[in-house]
């Protein structure tokens, strides 16, 4: 008797913490048969925007293999700009057919409710741990200066919603690359589950290597009405920002994806049930300390404009007040260098391009953030010089490849440590100031949930 007592003070805290904090453990579908996994994965979305060939390597592969892949129920933001030779409209009714496809035929089915311990080896780090689960939207708000429990990182930019919203508001899964971040140096949420997952018997729910180079992936399920499940609630209701600034988890990546499903479900809820699917939306939760876990700039790449063009405006056309100064042409290697060595108040970046690189500062800055004034220089030019577009690019290799078509802008990393005291204090970061390491360490798709 004492058992099944136990069992229901379990069941009770459970539910009681997720509330508290704006968790919901959801019903997690994944493919059915273990031969469609090796197929199954495809990186975020929003990652290789200027990289057509990306894609179309990864649709190579998902054909040549025949089995079902997560490629089909997504959509690769590349074909937000460039639909190519399929209309944007029927690349997402077709996404829409294939998710109820893959319900109606059980090619994806239900674990039941749970949160799955995930654990990835990335080409760059052996191990990056997270939880999988369902947060409640409405204790979400990506508006500048909120106090939500869950809040964003960098401005959302609102003209980016509609065309995602047209992917959502039909579609009968969700499957996201979203990624939370909380502020836990001792470990306490995930340190645990890795120690007990890591100890002979506790057989994944699957363990593959990731495709396209992406590392290896083995993860775990946590029963909605486990032991362990309690002690990861537990843990995070004593997360040291929730309890010093109310700030429980900051978005890491996905953060237009989260602000999607959040306008989605505003627009349906006065229609809807307050439970419905649609309230929630499923993340990953990682610890800003884990170690696989690096923060990378988002660097730019200006196409339709020489480093010696975009220089000659800012310097020309920006304010004096800014204090705007560019050093003379060296290599990249010398820029970086030398853009790493001058004092951070300055805001130093480096601009190159085929030929040579250069370095400017601004001593009275526009934004606080080395990326906010980079983006008003570049939104300034764009504004100018209309035909002109900047591309945001996770990985420096990428943009010295791209810079070979613009020009390149490096931008300096933000350090971790600071990151939850800058969002108590001061909000939003300026949009695309950071990245959870490079774009083969995104996350890639696996999970899936209803939202009809």
């Amino acid at each position: 008797m004492s058992d099944i007592q136990d069992s229901y003070n379990v069941s009770d805290r459970i539910e009681a913490l997720s509330s508290e904090l704006g968790i919901h453990i959801p019903d997690i579908y994944l493919p059915s048969d273990l031969s469609y996994f090796p197929n199954w994965p495809v990186i975020a979305c929003d990652q290789y925007t200027s990289s057509p060939d990306y894609w179309n390597k990864v649709r190579h592969r998902v054909e040549a293999a025949g089995n079902p892949s997560a490629y089909e129920i997504i959509l690769p933001e590349i074909f937000l700009e460039e639909p190519g030779d399929i209309p944007l409209d029927k690349r997402i009714s077709g996404i829409n057919i294939m998710m109820r496809e893959y319900l109606d035929s059980s090619i994806l089915t239900s674990r039941g409710r749970c949160m799955v311990f995930a654990d990835r080896k990335t080409p760059h780090a052996q191990s990056r741990k997270g939880i999988v689960l369902a947060v409640d939207l409405d204790k979400y708000d990506f508006h500048d200066g909120s106090k939500a429990l869950i809040r964003a990182t960098e401005g959302t930019v609102l003209e980016r919603i509609p065309p995602r919203l047209e992917i959502r508001k039909d579609a009968a899964l969700e499957i996201p690359h979203v990624m939370l971040l909380m502020d836990d140096p001792e470990d306490t949420v995930i340190g645990p589950l890795s120690a007990k997952f890591q100890t002979a018997g506790n057989t994944p729910i699957y363990d593959i290597e990731l495709p396209e180079g992406g590392g290896h992936i083995t993860a775990h399920m946590i029963s909605h009405n486990s032991r362990d499940a309690l002690d990861v609630l537990m843990a995070i209701s004593q997360l040291r920002s929730l309890k010093e600034e109310g700030l429980l988890f900051a978005v890491g990546d996905g953060n237009h994806s989260l602000a999607t499903a959040k306008t989605h479900w505003e627009n349906i809820r006065s229609s809807c049930a307050p439970d419905h699917p649609a309230r929630y939306a499923l993340v990953e939760i990682v610890n800003i300390y884990d170690r696989g876990l690096t923060f990378e700039p988002i660097h730019r790449v200006l196409f339709g404009a020489s480093p010696e063009e975009f220089a000659a405006f800012v310097k020309s056309r920006l304010p004096v007040e800014f204090g705007v100064e560019i050093s003379d042409g060296m290599s990249l290697d010398n820029a970086m260098l030398m853009s790493s060595t001058i004092d951070p108040a300055v805001q130093p970046f480096t601009v190159f391009g085929k030929e040579h690189a250069m370095v400017m500062t601004c001593s009275c800055p526009p934004s606080a953030f080395t990326a906010g004034t980079a983006q008003h220089m570049i939104d300034s030019y764009i504004a100018a010089h209309p035909a002109a577009r900047v591309d945001y690019i996770h990985g420096e290799d990428e943009v010295r490849i791209l810079s070979a078509k613009g020009t390149g802008i490096l931008l300096p990393p933000l350090h971790k440590e600071e990151f939850f005291g800058i969002i108590a204090e001061r909000g939003s970061l300026p949009r695309k100031t950071f990245s959870m390491g490079e774009a083969d360490e995104k996350r890639f798709y696996m999970e899936c949930r209803r939202i009809i």
